[in-house]
């Protein structure tokens, strides 16, 4: 199936017996990126949703890639009359705080996450939807 996708696909699903989507990125052969989404806990699914990864393998960071598979993403929320995505990302992860910002992400705060006996910092980024 993959062979006959063009480059630079965009291919969205979902995760078999979940609500979740996932997008994937396909060049050529093989994807290099995905999104997936998941639906906050309220009585209308996709209301609000966090988007908890967004990923492009980084031989192809700058390439458009990650734009669209944002894009999809918002064609996503649209589908679904969404009110809002927010997202959490590393407070060192400068490239891709940028790129949520140039998306129309806004800072709404931090939180401490624990891995293992360390902790480390977050943002929460989101983005109001037009309704």
């Amino acid at each position: 199936m993959a062979s006959r996708l063009s480059p630079f696909c965009i291919k969205r699903g979902f995760i078999p017996k979940l609500p979740v989507p996932i997008s994937l990125c396909w060049t050529r052969k093989c994807p290099v990126g995905y999104a997936v989404a998941v639906s906050d806990e309220n009585l209308k699914l996709f209301s609000s949703f966090e988007l908890k990864r967004l990923y492009i393998f980084y031989r192809f960071h700058g390439s458009g890639l990650g734009k669209k598979l944002m894009q999809d993403v918002l064609s996503f929320a649209k589908e679904m009359k969404s009110e809002k995505m927010w997202l959490q990302v590393h407070e060192a992860n400068h490239h891709a705080i940028e790129f949520y910002k140039r998306n129309g992400f806004v800072q709404t705060g931090t939180d401490l996450c624990k891995a293992g006996k360390g902790s480390y910092q977050v943002l929460r980024l989101e983005l109001p939807l037009p309704r």
